[in-house]
């Protein structure tokens, strides 16, 4: 299991809830592909994604939660 999940922060700090995964670039191409109203490939993504990061968005990570510790796990 990935030790991370990767999201999409707006310029306040806010996490993207529909773009979780378990790649920066996945969720990068997630976030950019909604953005454009349809599937990109990842080089359209990553243009999509300059002028974003250039208004502030930011690639974060939270921890993933091993499933052990889950309670249905």
């Amino acid at each position: 299991m990935n030790d991370r999940l990767y999201m999409v922060l707006d310029p306040l700090g806010r996490a993207d809830p529909y773009n979780t995964a378990a790649s920066q670039r996945k969720a990068m191409q997630l976030f950019a592909s909604r953005r454009a109203g349809r599937p990109v490939s990842a080089a359209v993504a990553w243009l999509l994604w300059f002028n974003l990061w250039r208004r502030g968005y930011r690639l974060g990570f939270t921890p993933a939660i091993p499933e052990k510790e889950l309670v249905n796990g």
